[in-house]
């Protein structure tokens, strides 16, 4: 009997093990570890400090509404935070979005993929502050070597000025310790909208046409202005970097343009980015 206890027991260990590790790390990053004012990062004294901040070889990323710079007061907004480092399997990630003006909290956080990311607050000191950070399954790489987090964000009630979104990373060698592992952090500053562009982008939207989409060769744009305005067309990749900006110039009335995608692009998922003055458009660009 007293044989047969101790295997139960001795069997029952690992599970309970496992289970320790994974409850523990499903918190996610401490709250106010992005490197944000008044804030540390993950590379302080007792967690992930064998290396200097941002002295590894990943790329993180924070891509805003597919690529945007500005914001509508009352909008939502798709945030995707990324990171790639060559064969690595596990990440993690901070982000918090701040008034530029006294580094309060900017609108208002929400997870899409509650298995991967969640949404948290710190207890004890800036207690205002809402933190996007990854769950135990959310450190898992997408495929070896990357990663991305999915979350929605809905810009202040009002215009409150420029908003910085901090973001603290960690790329682990997937031990189980916080040693061998580097962080890094990344900052993305948007301002607001006037009120003529939230007034006119219905509008300005029916007026700005991309085709054929999906594209694999001859890309072509046409729109209405008008009046006289600045004209700015971006395109970027996947993970908000900026490929090339197609036009920068002045137009009146209407404009169009065509060129071969096909020389400035591999197949896959990109984004145009239409900014005439303060109005901006982002449409999908599929190339195949």
């Amino acid at each position: 009997m007293i044989k047969k206890a101790i295997l139960i027991l001795l069997g029952s260990m690992p599970f309970f093990i496992i289970a320790s590790m994974a409850d523990i790390q499903s918190f996610g990053a401490p709250a106010s570890s992005t490197g944000a004012p008044e804030e540390k990062t993950c590379a302080k004294s007792g967690c992930h400090d064998d290396n200097s901040v941002n002295t590894g070889s990943a790329d993180p990323i924070i891509n805003f509404g597919n690529g945007q710079e500005n914001y509508v007061p009352g909008e939502t907004y798709t945030i995707n935070v990324s990171i790639t480092d060559d064969n690595i399997n596990r990440f993690g990630y901070q982000l918090v979005a701040l008034l530029d003006s006294d580094n309060s909290n900017a609108g208002d956080m929400k997870s899409v993929d509650k298995t991967r990311t969640q949404v948290i607050a710190n207890s004890t000191e800036l207690q205002d502050r809402q933190y996007a950070t990854y769950t135990f399954k959310g450190t898992e790489a997408v495929q070896t070597g990357e990663t991305n987090w999915e979350l929605q964000w809905t810009a202040p009630d009002t215009n409150s000025g420029e908003i910085t979104f901090y973001a603290g990373f960690v790329s682990a060698n997937d031990d189980y310790t916080d040693k061998g592992d580097f962080v890094y952090t990344k900052t993305l500053t948007i301002t607001p909208s006037t009120a003529n562009s939230i007034n006119k982008v219905k509008d300005y939207r029916t007026s700005f046409e991309i085709y054929p989409n999906p594209v694999s060769e001859t890309l072509n744009i046409y729109m209405i202005s008008e009046g006289t305005s600045a004209l700015s067309i971006k395109l970027h990749d996947a993970n908000g970097k900026l490929v090339k900006e197609i036009y920068h110039g002045s137009i009146v009335g209407e404009y169009s343009r065509s060129f071969d995608i096909s020389q400035l692009c591999t197949k896959g998922l990109y984004f145009l980015t239409f900014q005439n003055g303060s109005q901006i458009v982002t449409r999908k660009l599929l190339v195949n």
